[in-house]
């Protein structure tokens, strides 16, 4: 069953890379992803109803947290369950678009003035530590960041739904006074002493930041911890007795890598470390890509792209609608971004569409499973330039390289699909 019956005819084995190309495109031409999988799931039976609060939209996904909302939104309902949002805008200019992503209600709820006095005077005490480098400033109180007033005003819509999901372990206050069955958290990232671990490394942050045990009080409201990637969830099961899981490739598989392909692509939304990443490419990178006479098109995408001062021959595209378009025209992306924590999203934008990657030992984090089939850690700027026109000088190796990173992101995709549908909904 499932088979074309025209194919029954041919019993000659195709090869191999033909095998690839065919199972390539009946992804690109939309196969359901469970049938892919071969899992017997019957969709009526797993039909559930979550509701998912976040103070971060979904959309445009021009940040990678937002891409991450947004896939979750996505793969939930690819097993079936129906999505409801509930939005606390951190300002009144926060609009939802694209409501048709949302297959359940949205609910939008202001913060208090309160609420957002408390937030302003909460940056303005992290811009300041950040600056003058005071540590003690740049940590949170523990609920610091969950908007109490829109909490209280929340309830009646919480108590609606037996299934309820909190974007980042700040929020789970939304979970304590929540009649249901099912509460999660996910997680995006660790928070356990953040800022510390970001300026060990030359970087400043003034995002959330708390000791090992507040987090874990934060994560301990939920039943069920969803992990970005294995090296966070390790650490939250070493923290906490709650179930983890770790949920990293959940975006949607579409093969875009073509022959015609001609370019490099970085892509990132201005935050200081992927300017301090760009930056060190075109200072360390690019000039040895230069003197071997590397002929092919970089394009830097995002919001990142005012940003960046250099001179050279490059594209600036700022930010796209559709990257499907964008890496359609890229052959590999790059990823020198030197510092960060959890998984970067842009790397599994890339890995969905079957482009190959070059980063630093740091942007390849939560991608092991792809070390030299897709994913090319580069040990210095030397090997970074050698990786790159190693990779690009023969359209087969690209090409290769492709199918397989392609053919394995698939599996993994259906493996998170597998696990929403018989461990975590």
């Amino acid at each position: 069953e499932g088979i074309p019956h025209a194919g029954l005819r041919r019993h000659r084995r195709q090869p191999a890379r033909q095998d690839r190309l065919r199972r390539a495109q009946s992804v690109r031409a939309g196969a359901d992803p469970l049938f892919r999988a071969g899992l017997s799931v019957d969709r009526k039976k797993i039909m559930k109803k979550i509701l998912i609060i976040s103070d971060i939209n979904f959309a445009p996904q021009n940040e990678g947290n937002k891409k991450r909302i947004y896939d979750m939104i996505q793969i939930y309902k690819e097993c079936g369950v129906t999505v409801s949002f509930l939005f606390i805008p951190k300002n009144r200019s926060d609009k939802i678009s694209q409501h048709d992503v949302i297959n359940g209600n949205i609910y939008i709820v202001h913060r208090t003035l309160r609420d957002k006095v408390n937030l302003l005077f909460s940056r303005i005490r992290k811009i300041i530590g950040s600056i003058f480098n005071i540590n003690f400033l740049m940590r949170y109180k523990i609920d610091e960041w969950a908007p109490i007033g829109a909490i209280n005003k929340s309830n009646n819509i919480i108590n609606k739904y037996d299934a309820i999901q909190c974007e980042y372990a700040y929020m789970s206050k939304f979970l304590e006074n929540s009649t249901a069955k099912l509460k999660i958290i996910d997680t995006h990232d660790v928070f356990s002493n953040r800022a510390e671990n970001i300026s060990a490394h030359g970087g400043k942050t003034t995002w959330f930041s708390v000791k090992e045990a507040e987090e874990k009080i934060l994560l301990e409201r939920s039943s069920k911890i969803l992990a970005i990637s294995k090296s966070d969830s390790d650490f939250f099961k070493k923290i906490t007795q709650q179930d983890v899981y770790t949920l990293d490739f959940i975006s949607k598989p579409k093969y875009c890598w073509s022959k015609t392909s001609k370019g490099i692509i970085f892509i990132g939304s201005n935050n200081r470390m992927n300017l301090n990443g760009i930056n060190w490419f075109f200072d360390h990178v690019y000039p040895i890509l230069m003197s071997h006479n590397f002929n092919k098109e970089i394009f830097v995408a995002g919001k990142i792209t005012p940003s960046i001062k250099h001179a050279g021959k490059y594209k600036k595209i700022g930010f796209v609608e559709s990257l499907d378009d964008l890496f359609a025209k890229c052959e590999i992306m790059i990823n020198p971004v030197d510092i960060g924590t959890g998984i970067p999203i842009k790397n599994i934008d890339a890995l969905s569409r079957g482009i190959p990657i070059v980063a630093t030992n740091n942007a390849a984090r939560g991608c092991e499973k792809f070390y030299e089939s897709g994913m090319y850690v580069a040990k210095n700027n030397i090997d970074f330039a050698e990786k790159i026109m190693s990779i690009t000088k023969n359209t087969d190796i690209t090409e290769k390289a492709s199918l397989e990173l392609f053919e394995k992101y698939t599996g993994l995709y259906n493996e998170s699909l597998e696990k929403i549908s018989k461990e975590i909904i």
